[in-house]
């Protein structure tokens, strides 16, 4: 790509509005990871310039359509990588589109309701909206429109959720004890955002399977599977929706220690303090399967000061055509058998700190077409 041969010259100095009238006729089908191009790793590390894009592309942005829409694709990845949101990109584009009067903007990023309730700590980007929607009536209508709006959302969610808890048995992992949390707002840890994280992906498998959409398609490309990073930025496009609006940021490639990247983090202000849940994504062929949960996932990302040591390890299953672990194993051939495996791998003390999570994203086999029992004329 042209774009990134020029960014491979390390350049300084650059004018964002160049930048943008570069990137903004783009579009990805895939999100492209830093490694891969040169243009991402930049932008990714140069946060001002990426900033400064980013307040062009919201630039004289109104309505709520269209609002909702600019806002999403900075979290799209069919947009250039690196532009999409990075930590605190939200709350300094929040800042920007209040200084600039785009009160449909602003409302369109303004942070969820908090799960955790007021006695638990401030949500602090909440607290500063909240100051900011008293400066004017279009930003207090805007501020109370959006606070029926999810507050209608999570009681229709919670609703939803306690009524299919009543059918389930209950255990210590249902969803119903998730809804206790939420109900309670008792969520204060990030043990419970790793529940939360569960919870949301099990939701994520039933519109899998279950939607007359078939969003399943979007994790294969002319009949092939995807790869490990594409089908994850999948999964954080169903996932970003829900978690914003409960108050946590969900961010794809965050930056950790060491120069290493974690693939899904979600991150809050739990009790007055940052929490951190680091989740790392692997797809059954990956040759590192049965060690990355402790290997990466622990020794790398749950390390970070806000993470307490926790995580989730997500694995993506396309059936048992496909081979695990960089081999053929006839053995394994359900998802729950592939999560045993890996958890027979995991000592006692990480499987108490980890959740191993494993999305079924198989296709069933096409049915094989029947042979024909017309009998062949013969000649006379």
């Amino acid at each position: 790509m042209l774009v990134d041969r020029f960014f491979e010259s390390s350049p300084s100095n650059l004018d964002p509005a160049r930048v943008w009238s570069w990137l903004k006729p783009l579009h990805f089908r895939n999100g492209v990871t830093p490694e891969r191009s040169a243009s991402v790793q930049y932008l990714s590390e140069a946060h001002d310039l990426r900033r400064s894009v980013q307040q062009l592309a919201i630039l004289g942005v109104t309505g709520d359509d269209a609002a909702h829409d600019v806002v999403m694709s900075l979290y799209s990845s069919h947009t250039h990588a690196g532009i999409v949101v990075h930590e605190g990109d939200r709350d300094a584009l929040s800042r920007h589109a209040f200084a600039q009067g785009l009160v449909d903007v602003w409302s369109a990023l303004r942070s969820g309701h908090s799960l955790y309730g007021n006695s638990k700590g401030p949500n602090l980007t909440r607290t500063e909206q909240r100051k900011q929607s008293q400066t004017s009536r279009a930003f207090l209508e805007a501020w109370s429109r959006r606070e029926r709006l999810l507050r209608d959302r999570m009681k229709r969610e919670r609703r939803a959720n306690r009524i299919r808890s009543r059918r389930r048995h209950v255990s210590r992992d249902v969803p119903s004890e998730i809804n206790r949390l939420l109900d309670a707002n008792e969520v204060a840890s990030v043990e419970d955002l790793r529940a939360l994280m569960v919870q949301e992906l099990a939701e994520v498998q039933k519109w899998l399977k279950g939607s007359e959409t078939d969003p399943l398609g979007t994790f294969y490309s002319g009949g092939t599977r995807v790869d490990e990073n594409t089908a994850r930025n999948r999964i954080v496009d169903r996932l970003q929706g829900r978690m914003t609006a409960l108050g946590l940021s969900v961010v794809i490639e965050r930056h950790m220690a060491g120069s290493n990247r974690c693939d899904i983090t979600a991150s809050a202000v739990l009790e007055g303090a940052n929490r951190l849940l680091v989740t790392e994504v692997k797809g059954q062929w990956n040759k590192e399967l049965s060690t990355a949960a402790s290997v990466q996932l622990d020794q790398r990302y749950a390390i970070h000061s806000d993470a307490a040591r926790q995580g989730v390890y997500l694995v993506l299953w396309y059936g048992n055509r496909e081979k695990v672990a960089g081999l053929a194993d006839p053995t394994i051939t359900t998802p729950a058998e592939l999560r045993d495996s890996i958890l027979s791998e995991m000592p006692d003390e990480l499987r108490r700190r980890v959740d191993v999570v494993v999305l079924d994203l198989s296709r069933p086999p096409k049915p094989q077409k029947p042979k024909s029992t017309a009998r062949k004329k013969t000649p006379k």
